[in-house]
């Protein structure tokens, strides 16, 4: 999608970091439940769910996957307001 010298437009990337962020927060709705549905033994911190949990939610703690924040630069604009700091892309 890029050439060299080519800037891609901010809207562009806030929205793909609103994807990303929508995924990951599903994902790690999906991958809780299944811990939650099996047996006792996959609360065992050892338990291949139980990693895969641990290690969803570290990532999914990222501040490019916060949800709430990649929204304010795809949504803010639409409002005439502006994008904070916080939340650049």
């Amino acid at each position: 999608m890029t050439e060299k010298g080519y800037l891609v437009p901010s809207k562009v990337r806030a929205n793909g970091r609103v994807v990303a962020a929508y995924t990951v927060r599903e994902s790690r709705v999906v991958i809780a439940d299944l811990p939650a549905a099996s047996r006792a033994s996959a609360h065992f911190l050892t338990h291949p769910l139980q990693l895969t949990k641990r290690d969803v939610d570290i990532i999914s703690g990222h501040v490019v996957f916060d949800y709430d924040v990649s929204r304010e630069p795809s949504g803010a604009p639409s409002f005439g307001a502006s994008v904070s700091s916080i939340a650049t892309v």
